[in-house]
């Protein structure tokens, strides 16, 4: 069977133009992130030298990935018990390809301390991400930290 070759140029045209929607529904971009997310995560020491812990918080973004450190906080769970963190600051970077990294910097007792986010992406919908890191004070101190958007 023999197709016309216009008929042939408007099926290619069709193709192409749904799959460039959905490659471009699959994108991300620096102002789909912000807002506030909140995040949960496990710290474990891969040396066991230090103490694990567990890590909640609320995180503002605005629209160039940085963190409103005033509309942030965390809460931490160790072996002492629930102790507030105040968030000094950080940003968190996405790409196109929704992969991302940045770090959160949080007032300790000990200090700032900074959780670094090594790898991570978002999910399709933009509303999620989960990424891996360290801490920068510790980086046998690992974190894996999920974050869903309110």
């Amino acid at each position: 069977m023999k197709m016309p070759g216009n008929l042939m140029s408007i099926s290619a045209g069709l193709i192409l133009y749904i799959f460039s929607q959905q490659l471009a529904q699959a994108a991300c971009s620096q102002p789909e992130l912000a807002g506030t997310w909140y995040t949960y995560s496990m710290s474990v020491d891969s040396y066991a030298v230090y103490v694990s812990r567990t890590n909640r918080c609320k995180i503002k973004l605005n629209s160039t990935g940085s963190i409103v450190a005033s509309k942030s906080s965390c809460k931490l769970r160790d072996y002492s018990g629930v102790f507030t963190v105040p968030v000094a600051g950080g940003d968190i970077k996405v790409k196109s390809n929704c992969s991302l990294n940045g770090n959160i910097k949080l007032i300790t007792p000990d200090g700032i301390s900074t959780v670094v986010m090594d790898y991570g992406t978002a999910a399709k919908d933009k509303q999620a991400f989960s990424v891996v890191g360290y801490d920068d004070n510790n980086p046998d101190f690992i974190t894996h930290l999920n974050a869903v958007k309110r």
